[in-house]
């Protein structure tokens, strides 16, 4: 949890309820590509050698360039979530290596949470999207996708935000 605490800043007497991340399924097809331009030059390891220190350069930029985009993903896997505290939800996206994206409403002005499945492969994996309304807006402020679980996520905000107008938790 000191990753969440390091992001974000909490008001006195918040706590942290729940703390959702994407799944590394939903970057499958992105994962296999690194492993693969990972192994691929040294697969070619002798081959380049043959051709000198332009072969050399050529293994190291393309190794160094697939262990980059791998710590990218990394970065986005582990940095992107969504975090329910007592008073807010907050978003965090992760969009590249130094680009980070803090959206966040009070859960009374949470009006509507809805779960997004694109294709039959997130349907079967059950992945989808969860999308956060909020009165202020017509449109849906905060979104995470990639989410194992999605109606479970849906429910556990809506579950905070009736609670905490039940006992009239202030933003």
């Amino acid at each position: 949890m000191s990753k969440e605490k390091n992001i974000l800043h909490l008001n006195d007497g918040e706590k942290i309820l729940g703390i959702v991340r994407r799944s590394f399924v939903s970057e499958l097809f992105k994962i296999i590509f690194v492993c693969i331009w990972i192994l691929l030059p040294f697969f070619f390891f002798f081959p380049l050698l043959r051709l000198g220190l332009f072969g050399f350069f050529l293994f190291a930029i393309l190794a160094v360039g697939g262990l980059l985009y791998a710590f990218k993903i990394w970065m986005n896997l582990s940095y992107t979530m969504l975090i329910v505290t007592s008073q807010r939800v907050i978003d965090v996206e992760h969009h590249g290596l130094f680009d980070r994206d803090i959206a966040e409403a009070g859960l009374s002005s949470v009006s509507s949470v809805k779960v997004l499945k694109r294709n039959i492969f997130q349907r079967i994996i059950n992945i989808g999207t969860v999308k956060v309304k909020t009165k202020k807006s017509d449109k849906f402020d905060i979104e995470i996708d990639g989410v194992r679980k999605p109606q479970t996520v849906r429910q556990f905000v809506e579950d905070v935000k009736e609670l905490s107008s039940k006992y009239e938790i202030r933003n």
